[in-house]
């Protein structure tokens, strides 16, 4: 039987160019290798998800817009359900990044606006039924109603912490799983591993980059701690990694069954297979 993903966050729509070096200021480049593409990192984790069998649900603030619509039509080609809670047709969120493969960098111009949202749309009944959600914290000002929601529903909480935002404490507090990026750090200086305790969280893991995992597991069924090796690639457009690890992850930990460990280990090879597919194959 399927288990069903709510993956709650952001959609965006990537401009990417793979470059040799980044322009100085106030400079103009010609550049023939770039392409269009999809992500945020809930929509990338639910296609991820979805394209292994899962049952995906994106809960973005998307509109129809040109741009919109073209997400939702993505969703719709990747089998991953929408649930739209923008309040009007304003443009979606858009990057423009530059690829440099050589050094394995990205730099990212991230189009943000504050897009009025239509968090009341979205009722207990419309997802209790769901066995996880992934959040990544994007809708800062309305992490604690969702997360009042998430409580209500009984819906289990896996926080994709990239970096630390307003209200991100509300959803700790709720997380049964937190995967963190190394710059995800509260205003006290502490990592994921020292607000394990804190906010009784049971699992955590912190990713690097390249460099290995370190997690730690503190529930009723499994305790311990450890660190697993991650194998590094030269030269290759690691944009959106992260995103796909937790799709993977979640794919691997709900959908299969695997322990969290494993799951972990999964996922690691899974992305690292991921990233060496050419960048038109990938989803």
């Amino acid at each position: 039987m399927k288990k069903k993903g709510l993956f709650i966050g952001l959609a965006v729509v990537d401009i990417v160019y793979n470059l040799t070096n980044l322009p100085p200021e106030d400079t103009k480049i010609r550049c023939d290798d770039y392409y269009m593409s999809f992500g945020g990192p809930p929509l990338k984790a639910a296609a991820i998800y979805a394209q292994n069998g899962g049952d995906a649900t994106l809960v973005s603030s998307i509109g129809n817009s040109k741009l919109g619509k073209l997400i939702k039509e993505y969703c719709k080609e990747k089998n991953i359900k929408v649930i739209d809670i923008a309040k009007d047709d304003k443009l979606p969120s858009v990057s423009a990044i530059g690829i440099v493969k050589e050094n394995s960098t990205r730099t990212i111009l991230s189009g943000q606006k504050e897009i009025p949202i239509d968090i009341d749309s979205l009722s207990v009944e419309d997802i209790k039924d769901y066995d996880f959600c992934l959040y990544d914290c994007n809708f800062p000002s309305l992490t604690p109603k969702i997360i009042d929601l998430l409580k209500k529903a009984n819906v289990e909480l896996i926080l994709d912490a990239g970096s630390w935002k307003d209200n991100v404490s509300y959803a700790l507090d709720y997380a049964n799983i937190v995967i963190s990026s190394s710059k995800f750090i509260s205003p006290e200086g502490e990592d994921i591993l020292a607000l394990q305790d804190k906010h009784n969280i049971s699992m955590v893991a912190k990713t690097n980059n390249d460099k290995p995992i370190f997690w730690c597991a503190k529930s009723k069924d499994f305790m311990g701690r450890g660190k697993l090796w991650v194998e590094p690639l030269e030269n290759i457009n690691t944009l959106g990694a992260g995103d796909v690890f937790h799709g993977a992850f979640c794919f691997y930990h709900y959908h299969k069954g695997k322990s969290f460990t494993e799951a972990l280990a999964l996922a690691i090879k899974y992305t690292n297979k991921f990233l060496q597919t050419p960048e038109e194959e990938r989803i």
